[in-house]
């Protein structure tokens, strides 16, 4: 893996995430979500989308798992398919 340090490496991460999302038809913008780790490991996620929004599951959510482990988090983002970087919504807000 070679995106650099761990802001660049979690963007080039988060962006892969939104690839996985094929359900445009329900909300059309995809979001990943990833965090890389002192140790150089790196987890990501991308966002389930649900028929109602509110159930839709947050990808920084998904990522709690991961962050409440031994390793240290080094970087977290959440970006959209146009590479716009976005502050955790409320509930991934909320877990940090």
């Amino acid at each position: 893996d070679d995106h650099g340090g761990p802001e660049a490496r979690a963007y080039a991460h988060a962006m892969l995430a939104t690839d996985g999302d094929d359900r445009d038809a329900l909300h059309p913008v995809r979001y990943g979500a990833a965090v890389t780790f002192a140790d150089g490991t790196v987890a990501s996620a991308r966002q389930r989308k649900a028929l109602e929004y509110g159930c839709t599951l947050d990808p920084v959510g998904q990522l709690a798992q991961e962050m409440t482990g031994e390793r240290r988090p080094a970087c977290l983002a959440l970006v959209d398919q146009y590479g716009v970087c976005h502050a955790p919504f409320a509930p991934g807000r909320s877990f940090l």
